[in-house]
């Protein structure tokens, strides 16, 4: 107990806040559909509400459902046109060192009459970055510096990878009709694929590239055990 509050001990993240209803349909609304929200499937949806704090016994039920029951999530699902086949990974032995780059569109035309965007992705930490009709030197190589190879497919517009597909969805369920305004949802897609637990990693990119985990706002409005600690030792003791 803390404050009050039941807390539950976990194998290896941050102590557990026990909520129950209807908080616990709020934590799920805000990752699903807040601004950090990227329409995540059931299982990321469930790990997500772990990793800020919060347990309850039903939580992984409780995601899937929310999001079988999402409107938007259901009518832009992917359906796979190929069957399953195993998949042969390429490794890096460190982060930066490897980055895959392709270029997505055309998209629906944006403002100045955007309608491309370079997209890449670290094989390491799983780090996507796009930017729209733009050199990717100064977003990669001034902030994690200079790798050691870079990997495309050389095909025309390489809309293929796995990467250019996860941002198309989440742009599509975000914008519904609106979509010219891709270019102002974009920002919020990646930061919220890059705090999303990876399922080749075990790990969200964000913490493998700076070895934390993000405060996303949720952990503002829904206080976890952790930063209630942290609160009080920053408090000076009178």
């Amino acid at each position: 107990m803390h404050s009050n509050k039941l807390i539950r001990r976990s194998y290896s993240g941050p102590h557990l806040t026990c909520i129950k209803y209807p908080q616990t349909l709020e934590v799920l609304c805000k990752i699903h559909d807040g601004e950090c929200g990227n329409h995540s499937r059931g299982r990321s949806l469930a790990q997500k509400a772990l990793n800020i704090g919060n347990f309850w016994p039903t939580i992984r039920h409780d995601s899937a459902e929310y999001v079988k029951k999402c409107d938007r999530c259901q009518r832009h699902k992917p359906i796979p046109n190929m069957p399953a086949e195993v998949c042969h990974s390429q490794n890096s032995p460190w982060p930066f060192m490897q980055w895959a780059i392709n270029l997505v569109g055309p998209l629906p035309p944006a403002l100045a009459k955007k309608e491309m965007m370079i997209v890449s992705t670290d094989y390491f930490t799983k780090w996507i970055d796009a930017e729209i009709l733009s050199s990717k030197w100064r977003n990669i190589i001034c902030r994690f510096g200079c790798p050691q190879s870079l990997v495309t497919d050389n095909g025309s517009q390489f809309i293929a990878e796995a990467s250019n597909k996860v941002i198309l969805n989440c742009l599509k369920k975000r914008l519904e009709g609106a979509e010219g305004k891709w270019v102002d949802e974009l920002p919020g897609v990646l930061w919220a694929y890059r705090t999303t637990k990876r399922r080749s990693t075990g790990e969200t990119s964000f913490s493998l590239a700076y070895g934390t985990e993000a405060i996303i706002p949720l952990h503002i409005t829904v206080h976890s055990i952790s930063l209630e600690v942290a609160v009080l030792i920053k408090t000076p003791s009178r």
